[in-house]
């Protein structure tokens, strides 16, 4: 006899007759355990919220290309919609001049977000236009980040972006943030 706490959400899908549909999203401990091996068995399809998660997790080897999709988490950009007065505070507040060029990335400091190619880009850019300013937003504010974001300040300093690269700390609230950005990554 099995106690109904051991029994998985795939196997009470299949019991029920129903199909079992996995929401990948990359925090997940999925595939450490024997048992979590076991039940993903029964998992008639995956949806994964980006291709790294897609790739870390082997899903298109374990169950096939046709049981996997990926769906991008979105956006309701309506909420993002750019109040040219609170435009001009939030550049002033970041020492953003109206011509100035700024570009962010907006993630917390966790491998597979994109900071090493934004850094490696920021570079290049910084090169050719004088007045680009970028941005990392999501770190840790009180200076004792993780060996992550360790590794990520010191790629910064030997790329040499000095002032060009502002590191901001994690926003409960993104959105002022972005209205006084010219590009989101």
């Amino acid at each position: 006899q099995v106690a109904i706490d051991q029994i998985t959400e795939p196997e009470t899908a299949k019991l029920l007759g129903l199909p079992c549909v996995s929401h990948a999203r990359g925090n997940e401990t999925m595939f450490m355990g024997r048992m979590t091996r076991l039940a993903a068995r029964w998992v008639d399809a995956y949806l994964c919220v980006s291709t790294s998660v897609r790739e870390a997790y082997g899903l298109d080897a374990f169950k096939g290309k046709e049981a996997v999709r990926t769906i991008y988490d979105g956006l309701d950009l309506t909420e993002f919609q750019i109040d040219p007065s609170v435009r001009i505070v939030q550049r002033k507040t970041l020492g953003l001049s109206e011509t100035d060029c700024a570009i962010g990335l907006v993630a917390r400091f966790v491998e597979g977000k994109g900071h090493e190619p934004f850094l490696l880009a920021a570079r290049d850019v910084a090169k050719t236009c004088g007045n680009a300013f970028f941005f990392l937003v999501g770190a840790n504010g009180s200076g004792n980040g993780s060996a992550y974001e360790h590794r990520i300040r010191h790629l910064a300093e030997t790329l040499s972006l000095g002032k060009k690269l502002i590191f901001l700390p994690w926003q409960s609230d993104v959105k002022p943030v972005i209205t006084a950005m010219d590009m989101i990554i």
